[in-house]
C-alpha cells in the first residue's frame, strides 16, 4: 500500500482509482462493466499519457495511457458491449474523431 498524500489515506500500488472510488489492477478489464461473454473484448488505444476513464450507465473502465510505454499509445482490453455503447454515445466527441481514443484493428496488443 502506498501513502499518496499527507492524510494517511492509502491506495494499492499501481492500481488506478476510477471516479467511483473502486480500484482495478492494471491490464485487467473491469469485470463489472456490462456483464457479457468473458471472451468478448476489443482492444482500445488511448493517446493520453495518463489514460482516460470512460463511463456508460455509471460503470467505468480505465483506459491505460502510454506513460509506461516507448510508443505514444496505451492499449486496454475492454468488453465489446461496453465499448460499443460508449462509442455510440460519444460518436461525435473529439476524443473519437481526432483518433485520441480508438478501437485497434489488431486485438493482440
Amino acid at each position: 500500500m502506498a501513502n499518496n498524500d499527507n492524510t494517511g489515506k492509502t491506495e494499492p500500488d499501481n492500481k488506478p482509482v476510477d471516479n467511483t472510488g473502486k480500484t482495478e489492477p492494471n491490464n485487467k478489464p473491469d469485470k463489472s462493466a456490462l456483464p457479457n461473454d468473458d471472451n468478448d473484448f476489443v482492444v482500445i488505444g488511448c493517446r493520453f499519457p495518463n489514460g482516460l476513464i470512460i463511463e456508460v450507465e455509471h460503470k467505468t473502465v480505465t483506459l491505460k495511457g502510454f506513460h509506461e510505454r516507448k510508443v505514444p499509445i496505451g492499449f486496454t482490453k475492454v468488453r465489446r458491449p461496453f465499448w460499443e455503447a460508449w462509442e455510440k454515445i460519444n460518436k461525435t466527441s473529439e476524443l473519437l474523431t481526432s483518433g485520441t481514443v480508438f478501437k485497434s484493428q489488431n486485438e493482440a496488443h
